[in-house]
C-alpha cells in the first residue's frame, strides 16, 4: 500500500511540474509571439508604401522576438516556481 501512495505522489508532482511548465513557458511563448507579430503586421498595413518583402521579414522577426522575450520571462517564472515548490 505504501508504494502506491509514493507512485501517486510522484505522478502528482509530475503533473504539477508540467502544468507549471506549460503555463509559464509554452503559453507565453506562443501568445507573446502572436501578439507582437500581429502588432507589427498591423503597423505595416497602415503604411502600404513599404516593400512587401521587408514587411514579411519584419513580421517574422516580430513573431520570433515576441516568442523569445515572453518565453524567456516564462522560463524565469518557471525556474522561480519550481524552486519554491522544491523548497516545500
Amino acid at each position: 500500500m505504501h508504494s502506491i501512495s509514493r507512485k501517486s505522489n510522484t505522478i502528482g508532482q509530475w503533473i504539477k511540474g508540467h502544468l507549471i511548465l506549460f503555463l509559464s513557458i509554452v503559453i507565453p511563448f506562443f501568445v507573446g509571439g502572436y501578439v507582437w507579430g500581429q502588432s507589427v503586421e498591423d503597423d505595416f498595413r497602415s503604411h502600404p508604401t513599404i516593400d512587401a518583402a521587408e514587411v514579411r521579414w519584419s513580421v517574422v522577426e516580430a513573431y520570433a522576438g515576441g516568442a523569445i522575450v515572453f518565453g524567456s520571462v516564462g522560463a524565469l517564472i518557471y525556474y522561480i516556481a519550481t524552486a519554491l515548490i522544491k523548497r516545500d
